[in-house]
């Protein structure tokens, strides 16, 4: 019986493995993307055995990394710089998760993923709201990948 619970415990946490977003102090982004296959970037370090992966995300709200971007975990969670969790009962602080999209850059397909975050009691994004951002994500992708 204990090894039959303990599979039914593993199996609950396994299939909700967090991938957690750090937010610095005074973070003032609306936007964290994070971009995939960029050369000479770092790798997440995901794979089948994390159960539990942490990022910083840098002061522009833009990750690069040189990860496919089907490594994921099956669970994403947001923290202000004090531990603080978005999407919480506790607070307003909320994010969504925005459609997955590519953008081409000196002949590149460029895949990226993209979440809102905000405070309130509820969030919109608009359409073009998002085609306002993915144009700013690529002028700030250019200054960030020529460094």
């Amino acid at each position: 019986q204990f090894t039959f619970v303990f599979l039914i415990i593993f199996t609950c946490r396994y299939q909700n493995r967090p991938l957690i977003f750090e937010l610095p102090e005074n973070f003032n982004q609306d936007y964290v993307t994070v971009i995939y296959e960029v050369d000479n970037a770092n790798e997440l370090g995901i794979n089948a055995f994390t159960l539990r992966k942490k990022i910083q995300v840098p002061e522009d709200g833009i990750i690069l990394t040189s990860s496919q971007i089907s490594e994921n975990l099956p669970k994403t969670d947001f923290k202000s710089y004090n531990g603080e969790s978005y999407d919480s009962n506790e607070n307003q602080k909320m994010f969504i998760k925005l459609t997955d999209s590519e953008f081409e850059q000196n002949g590149r397909n460029y895949k990226f993923r993209t979440w809102r975050i905000g405070e309130g009691e509820f969030m919109i994004s608009t359409s073009k709201d998002y085609e306002k951002y993915k144009s700013k994500l690529i002028k700030e992708f250019e200054k960030k990948a020529s460094r």
